[in-house]
């Protein structure tokens, strides 16, 4: 990495593209409009890449300014919480519930009955402070090995089936799986009885435990429901495969989500064996209190 990019121009870069405001993002950051500028002139500087297009209606990100956004994002806001998660760690364990999280799990429909377990377990113990590290599906079960946090919940099969048996596991509700793609891609309008058509298509693979499990794990659904993939990829997280998605190129097999600036369309799979459930995990040796009153509340 360039020695001269610093945390204060990669959190200015967020905030402007998020804002697509110069003057909304010095609100945000309690800086003064010449500073940003200063400091996002430096930025593209060390990137060597033009970043944004400043028009009299806002600043707007580039085409790769929007793939640079679509990296940096998950892995600030996964920093930014692990930060805050360690500066509020001190003091009986009873006070806090750390749980680890999927990327996605604030935007797909099917993680609302669990966004809402957590939502009672905040009113039913307002003492108890619950603090929530989202992260990447191939990062979520190193959090639970190296006992940083007290739950992790995710998909199934983002969790490797050899699992130390140290580790427990409570099935959840199952996460439908769609065929999805662009609104406007050619193929957006096919039915599952037309899925052949599918065969030969560009498609994304959703970056669970690693490349070749997620390229072996989508195969095998296509497969499934009698599609044959022309060719196959694994981003490194999710935010690359939405942005893959959006250039109309590419298909994948994904959860269906709630954004409501999406432009993709989904598909029902009629077949996925064994079905796609979230579950949740932790360590029974370091299980506090705070964790076992939210498992009794499941």
């Amino acid at each position: 990495m360039n020695s001269n990019i610093t945390f204060q121009q990669i959190e200015a870069f967020l905030a402007v593209a998020r804002y697509k405001s110069i003057t909304r993002a010095c609100e945000a950051l309690f800086i003064s409009q010449p500073a940003l500028s200063k400091i996002l002139k430096r930025f593209e500087e060390n990137i060597g890449v033009t970043l944004f297009e400043r028009t009299n209606h806002g600043a707007f990100l580039t085409a790769v300014g929007k793939l640079l956004y679509s990296s940096l994002e998950p892995l600030y806001n996964s920093l930014d919480s692990t930060l805050s998660s360690v500066q509020h760690m001190v003091g009986p364990e009873d006070r806090f519930l750390h749980i680890a999280l999927p990327s996605m799990f604030d935007i797909c429909e099917d993680f609302e009955p669990l966004r809402a377990l957590i939502r009672q377990f905040k009113q039913t113990y307002p003492e108890i402070r619950v603090i929530k590290t989202i992260m990447e599906l191939n990062r979520l079960q190193n959090m639970l090995s190296v006992g940083f946090v007290n739950l992790v919940i995710a998909p199934e099969y983002s969790l490797s089936p050899e699992l130390d048996a140290n580790y427990q596991f409570t099935r959840l509700n199952e996460l439908k799986q769609y065929v999805t793609m662009a609104d406007d891609h050619p193929l957006a309008g096919i039915s599952p009885d037309e899925f052949h058509r599918l065969n030969d298509q560009h498609f994304l693979a959703v970056p669970y435990q690693g490349s070749l499990y997620s390229k072996d794990l989508l195969n095998r659904v296509c497969h499934q429901n009698g599609i044959e993939p022309g060719s196959m990829e694994c981003p490194p997280n999710v935010p690359t495969l939405l942005h893959g998605l959006e250039m109309e190129k590419y298909v994948t097999v994904f959860w269906k989500t709630t954004a409501e600036n999406g432009k993709l369309v989904y598909i029902p799979l009629p077949r996925v064996e064994p079905p796609l459930r979230a579950v949740i995990a932790w360590s029974p040796d370091r299980l506090t209190r705070a964790a076992s009153l939210f498992l009794d509340m499941l």
